[in-house]
């Protein structure tokens, strides 16, 4: 198993779960790197922690497999894009368009 470290986001959320299923995680790694996490779970043939959007690419060419956590389906997480105070550019709203759409087909 391979989790995210205490300074990671999701780790609340983990916590949360786990404590609510009486659950002491042994994680083998802890760290607040998703590429790592990612790269963990792809090699070593073990499992972690992370959101659709995370592992997209992966699971697109079939190397992960995104397995929704029942616990964890009421807890939701936000993408929040943030510009300069100018307001947003054109290109920062056709990159926030192509991940929408990405974030879309990832969930479904």
């Amino acid at each position: 198993m391979v989790i995210a470290d205490g300074s990671s986001a999701i780790r609340p959320y983990l916590n949360a779960a786990f404590s609510r299923v009486s659950l002491d995680p042994q994680p083998i790694i802890e760290t607040n790197a998703i590429e790592i996490m990612r790269h963990a779970a792809i090699l070593e043939n073990g499992i972690t922690f992370l959101t659709p959007f995370d592992i997209e690419f992966e699971r697109r060419a079939g190397r992960l497999v995104y397995v929704p956590v029942r616990e964890l389906s009421h807890d939701t997480q936000t993408l929040v894009l943030i510009g300069h105070e100018r307001g947003t550019s054109a290109i920062a709203s056709v990159l926030a368009e192509m991940l929408k759409t990405m974030m879309g087909q990832a969930t479904s």
